[in-house]
């Protein structure tokens, strides 16, 4: 709930009203832990962004508004991300850019 209450709070989570500002936020929410998790990783494993664009096959910039949670992205795009900085899925959803 604390962490839903934060995200309520962020800029970036705010959400056009469509039915349901609570699932808006949530959604935002999981993007931006995504994109931050996904960094991090990439990071550690000494990539470029235009690093993982190529073994991915998205575009340099995607992976730029993927990582600040500015753009959402398929299932399958997650999938072929977190495999492309030797992850899961789970792992970059599960992990949290702020420390947690």
């Amino acid at each position: 709930q604390e962490e839903e209450r934060a995200a309520a709070q962020d800029p970036r989570c705010q959400t056009e009203h469509r039915g349901s500002f609570f699932v808006g936020n949530i959604r935002q929410s999981v993007t931006i832990r995504f994109g931050e998790s996904l960094r991090e990783q990439r990071r550690r494993l000494g990539l470029t962004q235009a690093e993982l664009a190529a073994r991915t096959g998205l575009a340099r910039s995607s992976i730029s508004e993927i990582e600040r949670g500015r753009e959402h992205i398929s299932l399958e795009r997650a999938e072929r991300l977190a495999q492309a900085v030797h992850s899961t899925l789970a792992d970059l959803l599960g992990k949290s850019g702020g420390g947690d």
